[in-house]
């Protein structure tokens, strides 16, 4: 049996696995989740076994018991996932976004399936951004944080051939999946604190184009991006210069862009300050 041990906000995941493809899977997907970004509250165990079927126990209780197939890890992954939103229900808001920190101010991205979050998630973190995720965004209402799974992007449909900001990540595996590593350091060891949260619906466009969103629509998009339905109020998380709506062609343009704009409200804030 191999162990993992991993943090889901302030839950402790004790895995032990016999089984080859989820050890890889959690290798593969979950380095920078060794570490906890939040205090740890409660301990989880999973364990896998699949010398023959595939049995899956959460808390010591069997929860899968099925025949193994050629893909025991995308069960492993369902079983997890379900059970940590349950943890999460009634006391946490979780949302499919990217979150990336910069200078004490979080950004998070949301956006549907293709937008780019992935994308944004890794060049920042190539700007020198520390990564909460790509994929879960964690808040209580009063902070942030994020599940910090490896960055990854499915095959493209439309062209056969990477864009020039994800050259150098890495080769596709077998189904075309990219897997972008940021290195250990520069996943996020605290939360960010929802006053200095700005959020950013994002969208592909032929240009890269930033407009501010107002607030009432701010949190509508946070709810639309919502797995789970907060148990809080959101408004700390949105304020005056705090939300936009973002069109973007490269990346890079896009992060530049909202940085000059953060920049420029933290001088006008400080230049109306007594």
């Amino acid at each position: 049996m191999t162990n993992h041990t991993l943090y889901f906000s302030d839950v402790r995941v004790e895995n032990d696995s016999d089984c080859s493809e989820v050890d890889a899977w959690l290798r593969d997907h979950w380095q920078g989740g060794r570490r906890p970004i939040v205090e740890t509250t409660k301990t989880r165990s999973v364990e896998v076994r699949a010398s023959r079927d595939l049995v899956i126990a959460f808390d010591g209780e069997i929860v899968w018991h099925q025949p193994r197939d050629a893909t025991p890890a995308d069960a492993f992954e369902l079983v997890l996932y379900r059970r940590l939103l349950c943890d999460h229900f009634e006391r946490l808001g979780v949302f499919h976004g990217a979150a990336l920190q910069t200078r004490g101010t979080a950004f998070v991205f949301c956006g549907p399936s293709g937008a780019g979050k992935s994308t944004l998630s890794v060049a920042a973190a190539r700007r020198g951004y520390h990564y909460y995720s790509d994929e879960f965004v964690v808040t209580d209402g009063s902070s942030l944080w994020g599940w910090p799974r490896t960055p990854h992007f499915g095959p493209d449909p439309d062209s056969t051939t990477l864009p020039s900001w994800l050259m150098g990540i890495g080769a596709p595996d077998g189904d075309g999946t990219i897997r972008a590593s940021v290195p250990l350091d520069q996943v996020a060891t605290e939360p960010a604190n929802s006053s200095r949260v700005h959020f950013v619906s994002i969208a592909r466009g032929s240009t890269t184009r930033v407009v501010p969103l107002a607030p009432a629509t701010a949190i509508a998009r946070w709810l639309e991006a919502a797995f789970l339905e907060p148990p809080m109020s959101l408004g700390g998380l949105v304020g005056p210069g705090r939300a936009w709506q973002a069109d973007w062609r490269h990346p890079d343009e896009l992060l530049a862009a909202l940085e000059r704009l953060t920049l420029a409200e933290s001088h006008r804030a400080n230049a109306s300050a007594p």
